[in-house]
This record gives C-alpha cells, structure tokens and sequence, in this order.
C-alpha cells in the first residue's frame, strides 16, 4: 500500500463487494485512499467505509433493491477519507454475476462535482426522516422514450431530487444523467451475458463431454449387448444339446429300468427255486442219515447172522466128533454135520460180503451225506444272497426310477430354459436396435453441440467487442 498516494477529481476508484457487503476486491488505489493495507480492507463492511451519519439507511436499502432486481443504481454517496473527513463520490454501482444470480456488487466511482455534491447533503440532510432515494433504476436501455416516460412518471419529489442533484438547470443534465444509466445498464448487462456466456459455454461443453462419452459407453454397450447375443445363443445351443441328452438319458434309463426290472424278477424267480432246493436237498440228506441208520442195522443183523453161522459152524464139528465116535451108526449124522458146516462157512462167507458191502454203502452214505450237508449250507447260502441281490436290484430300479424322473424334468426344464434364452435373445436383439439408435441421437446431440460451442464463441466474441468499445 502506497501511503504516499495522490489523487484527484478525475482519478476512478474501483472496489467489489460480496453478497454480505462486504470488501471482497480492493485495488491499490483504493487501499491509498482508504490509508489502509489489503488485509485490513478485506472484510471490512461497507456502513465502515461510507459516513453513516450524513447517508441516509434507505439509500443502502435502495442499493440493494436495485441489485436485487438486477438493474446498476447510481448516486452521490459521502465516504470517509483519512485525512480528508467526508468526501462525496458520484458512484455507479453494479451487480457481480455468478451462474446467472447476483453474488455481489462492483461500485465504480470518482469525486463528485462541488454543485452535485452539496445538492446531495442538502437533499439528504433534509429527506432524511422520509426520504425516497433519489434515482429510478434503468429496465429498458433499448427505448429512449420509453426512459423518458420513466423520469417524467417517477414520484414527483424523487424526480425533483434528480434534477437538483444532477443539474436540471443544465440543458445537459438530464441527457448526461441518462447516459450513464445506459452505460452502466449495457455495463451490467454485457457482464451478465459475459457470465451467462461462461456458465453456457461450461454447460455446453459439459453436455459435449457428456454425450461423447454416451456414445462410446452405448457404442460399448452395443458390442456388450451383441457379445451377450452370442453368448445366448450358444446357450441355447447348449441347453439344446442338454435337452437331447437328457431326453436320450431318460429313454436309456427306461430301458435299464425295464431291464433291472426283469432282472429282479429273474433273481426273485431263481431265490424262490433256491429256496425250494434248499428244502430238497435238507429232505434228501435227512433222508441219507435216515438211510445209514438202516444200513447200521443191517449192519447188526448181518454181525447177528455170522455169530449164528459161527455157532452153527461150531455144533457142526462137535457133531461131525461125535459122528466119529459113534463109527458106522453116525456116518449119516456126520454127512449131515458137514454139510451143515459147509452152509454155516458159506453164510460166514455171505455175511463178511454184505458186512463188506454194507460198511462201503455206509462210506458212501457218510460221505454223500457230508456233501448233501454242504449243499444244503451253499444253497442257504445262495438264497440269501438271492435275497441280497433282489433287495440290491429292487433299489437300482427305484434308483434309475428316480434318475429316469430327475432327467425327465430336466429336459422339460431345459426346454422351457431354451424358450427363455430365445425369447431373451430377441429382447436383446430389441435393445440393440435402441441402443443403436440412440446413439445414433447421441452423435446426433453432439454434432449439435458442437455447433452450438461455435454460435457461445461467435457471441463471446461480439460481447468481448462490445465491452472493448
């Protein structure tokens, strides 16, 4: 800040204030008037800087009305000077302008002329308890004669107030008064459409950015859609193949089950006969023990008959001795006991054969009895493994029943999965053609913004000229 800072009568001062009126933007010649650094101005409210007691509150509530209507105000407004006490400024105050809302206010200035100045602290000084401030903001800057109407249908004290202020008694008052309306309108204005432009411009470039990127994500998606297309249809193709060979699967698993199905007749049929067996052959081996039982008997019966042959052979002799004895008279009697002991020998004889043959048969029985026994065992044994095997292939068959079933419902699933995956397949056909023709409107969009991006550079450049003049 220079200290040392002169100025005079034609030096502008330029400061911005925010939205709660405060300092926002303080040049350096603003910093040397007010005798104060950047730090000490920033912040500082406005009713700090203007000398309140000379400034009525309804002009500061006017200011704001008029920004808040969006039209530039101007006036004569006493400030306090360092070093200078009250000095009265001619000041032009306009909106600042953000995304099309008014954010602050910019407040051009000079010192105002000695006649405006004391027209003003007289006004003042006297209006002050009922005072209507002192200009009527500037609406339409494109019809002069409509701002005329304007300034001779205004409140007839503020009207008087104008002229007092800004020279009626000069031809050129009115006409210098309503130039700098204009100017400060078109000022207002031009940085409105600046910002308007800007904002614009921003959108504009934004929706460009946007529509480009839409249409590489619906191009994507397009291809997306198509790879999903494809896909489909292979799993259709897949679910097709499924089908078939759930339907092959399912008649080969009817033919096995008619197949286990005889094969557990054929084994219960064969248990059933092997039952019957089992009873045989316990009846015939019964029936051998029964039958070496008998042969024991005879077994006794023949021993009987060779201790009675043995004996006869024995009273043969002592016949034939005593038949030796008694000499002639016992010859006949001793033929007889020798033929006697010839039988008795023959039925010894006869007797060891059928002892012989009856030990042989009881062998034979014994060992035939042994084997009936054995196949007895391995029959029970071959009915209950027929048993087994018929309750094994009773659950096979309620087993491939099952799978039969299972691949029954899914070929009738994958069936009605094939009617799906086409009709899902023509649905994504149908969105491929939207999509395609949206971003058919998307190019579209952005050819269309790009144009526009053209038209926002044409009128920033005849904004840029008009502010330039």
């Amino acid at each position: 800040m220079n200290r040392s800072f002169s100025w005079g009568a034609d030096t502008l001062f330029v400061f911005s204030l925010n939205e709660y009126q405060q300092v926002s933007h303080c040049p350096e010649n603003i910093q040397g008037l007010m005798k104060k650094d950047k730090d000490e101005l920033l912040k500082k409210p406005l009713t700090e800087l203007v000398d309140s007691n000379a400034l009525p509150d309804k002009v500061i509530k006017e200011v704001n009305t008029s920004l808040k209507r969006e039209v530039p105000w101007r006036g004569i407004v006493p400030f306090n000077v360092p070093e200078r006490g009250t000095v009265w400024f001619d000041v032009i105050v306009r909106g600042i302008f953000r995304r099309g809302k008014v954010t602050g206010s910019q407040w051009l200035m000079h010192q105002a002329d000695s006649e405006y100045a004391s027209a003003a602290k007289n006004i003042y000084r006297r209006r002050t308890h009922w005072f209507q401030w002192l200009t009527r903001p500037f609406r339409n800057w494109k019809n002069t004669r409509r701002w005329a109407k304007a300034l001779a249908d205004a409140d007839g004290s503020t009207a008087k107030t104008q002229h007092e202020i800004f020279g009626s008694s000069s031809p050129m008052g009115r006409a210098m008064y309503e130039l700098a309306l204009r100017d400060s309108s078109l000022l207002a204005l031009t940085a409105r459409l600046s910002e308007g432009n800007d904002v614009l411009a921003e959108s504009v470039n934004s929706t460009a950015e946007n529509a480009s990127k839409t249409a590489d994500a619906t191009e994507q998606t397009v291809q997306d859609i198509e790879q999903i297309a494809t896909s489909m249809e292979q799993m259709g193709q897949t679910v097709d193949e499924i089908a078939r060979n759930a339907n092959d699967s399912s008649s080969a698993c009817s033919d096995v089950s008619k197949q286990t199905q005889n094969a557990a007749d054929f084994i219960a049929d064969s248990s059933k006969k092997i039952t019957k067996l089992v009873s045989v052959v316990s009846e015939s081996a019964r029936q051998t023990e029964e039958l070496s039982r008998n042969a024991d008997s005879v077994k006794e019966v023949s021993e009987k008959i060779d201790a009675i042959a043995e004996q006869t052979n024995l009273l043969a002799l002592n016949a034939a001795i005593e038949s030796a004895r008694a000499g002639e008279h016992g010859r006949g009697f001793s033929v007889v006991a020798d033929e006697v002991r010839a039988l008795s020998q023959k039925t010894q004889q006869a007797v060891d054969q059928i002892e012989e043959t009856v030990n042989r048969m009881t062998q034979s029985m014994s060992t035939w009895r042994n084997k009936m026994f054995e196949q007895r065992d391995l029959a029970e044994e071959c009915g209950e493994l027929g048993r087994k095997s018929e309750q094994q292939v009773y659950e096979v068959t309620e087993a491939v029943t099952g799978i039969n079933d299972r691949m029954t419902q899914i070929a009738v699933a994958a069936e009605e999965h094939t009617s799906a995956v086409s009709e899902v397949k023509d649905s994504m056909i149908s969105i491929n053609d939207n999509v395609r023709s949206a971003n058919k409107l998307t190019r579209d969009t952005e050819g269309e913004v790009k144009a526009i991006k053209t038209r926002l550079r044409e009128f920033r450049s005849l904004v840029e000229a008009f502010e330039d003049d």
